[in-house]
């Protein structure tokens, strides 16, 4: 291929895990490319030659592919999610310096200059922003949701429902399990119980509600993370209307718990949206009652109250 212009730009040094990755990325990959990643982001962006392999290469990696779509007849471009902390750093390969800048431009106009909007349709936020209690049930949330009665809300907002829905329907399963992976592995608690932590889903209202929304995100997240898979943990014996939000009512009449997949574990309950946290805290103390040694809960989103309302 001749003289190539190639290298990481980072402010770690040569040396250190991320470094190290960012050596893989570049030493696997074959044909021209730049890859982004912006400070205090999880996120990364990417242009490269249509005949690259960086997108099987990141997915080898265990990054995960958000959106690409052509941007000419010879480049694709779109960004992803990445391992955690890898951040403020570039790692490219080009024909030429000028190239180089070239595309590094393109990159931070189309992606910081909102290029392409229609790449935001969804929310790819990588953090709790939120940690509260039900009851005694400790809980984290990624967003804030606006139910739909509220109609004056911002482009976040909307970003954040459409999330939710997609979540609820079972769509983009891998991504939001990236995107989960990402958030619990922050928690300063994870390492501690991980050796004996099990991922339960909240169940559904129907069987077939709950194994669309969670079969393959909690396989997924559960291989992410490194812990043991408890989709089966908890069974849905017959279907039951949907309560979301109500408080008061028994909500764990039609469950089965399996006790040795309880017993002795850290579980982790997951599920898309927290309203009142009823489910949250049937669920856990009756997993507690089990011999479960800890209950958390981690939701995609918690529902803003009227009274909190300022969008």
């Amino acid at each position: 291929m001749g003289q190539q212009y190639a290298g990481i730009n980072n402010k770690y040094g040569k040396k250190g895990h991320l470094y190290d990755l960012s050596a893989k990325l570049l030493s696997q990959t074959k044909g021209s490319f730049i890859v982004i990643c912006l400070e205090n982001s999880d996120k990364f962006y990417f242009l490269h030659r249509i005949k690259c392999n960086l997108q099987t290469v990141c997915k080898d990696m265990g990054w995960t592919i958000v959106h690409q779509q052509l941007f000419n007849r010879d480049l694709v471009i779109g960004m992803g999610l990445a391992e955690k902390g890898m951040s403020d750093m570039t790692i490219f390969r080009t024909k030429n310096e000028d190239i180089y800048k070239i595309w590094k431009d393109i990159l931070h106009f189309v992606f910081l200059g909102n290029g392409l909007p229609n790449i935001d349709y969804f929310s790819y936020d990588t953090s709790f922003i939120g940690q509260d209690y039900a009851h005694d049930i400790e809980y984290y949330y990624i967003h804030d949701y606006y139910p739909l009665t509220c109609k004056q809300v911002s482009h976040k907002a909307r970003q954040v429902r459409n999330t939710v829905y997609a979540f609820k329907d079972g769509e983009k399963s891998l991504l939001w399990a990236k995107v989960f992976s990402v958030c619990i592995s922050k928690l300063s608690c994870f390492d501690a119980i991980k050796e004996n932590a099990v991922l339960v889903p909240i169940p559904a209202s129907t069987k077939k509600a709950h194994g669309r929304r969670f079969t393959r995100f909690c396989r997924e997240l559960a291989k992410r993370l490194d812990i043991a898979d408890g989709f089966r943990t908890l069974w849905i014996e017959f279907d039951r209307e949907k309560m979301k939000g109500t408080i008061g009512k028994n909500k764990i009449e039609n469950l089965t718990f399996n006790r040795i997949h309880i017993k002795g574990k850290h579980v982790l309950l997951v599920d898309d949206v927290i309203t009142t946290g009823t489910s949250l805290v049937q669920i856990g103390k009756k997993l507690l009652e089990l011999g479960a040694l800890s209950v958390r809960g981690v939701f995609m989103a918690k529902t803003v109250r009227e009274t909190e309302m300022s969008v």
